[in-house]
């Protein structure tokens, strides 16, 4: 499921939310570059975490990790790198 914010010049903010049964993931977070420092990318992250009851699991950008912490997510593994940028695997449990 893809969760978004729209504005009269096009997509500004998104995610997708991929169901994997016992968790469901977030993924592919992303918000326009003119829109960032706004709330926008936050303001869906708590719209999907109020429409299901976790526990929920993320790949993060390690620079992002603090980000994610607001949100309750935790680091639950190890930094490796995808495309060449730092990720790290968290969790936010039910």
């Amino acid at each position: 499921m893809h969760y978004w914010i729209d504005d009269s010049d096009g997509l500004v903010s998104c995610l997708r939310v991929i169901d994997e049964g016992a968790t469901r993931r977030i993924g592919r977070v992303a918000t326009r570059q003119d829109s960032r420092s706004n709330g926008l990318a936050g303001k869906l992250i708590n719209e999907v975490l109020g429409s299901s009851v976790g526990p929920w699991t993320l790949s993060a950008q390690a620079h992002l990790e603090k980000w994610y912490g607001i949100y309750g997510f935790e680091r639950s593994g190890v930094d490796y790198l995808e495309d060449n940028i730092l990720h790290l695997p968290m969790l936010r449990r039910a």
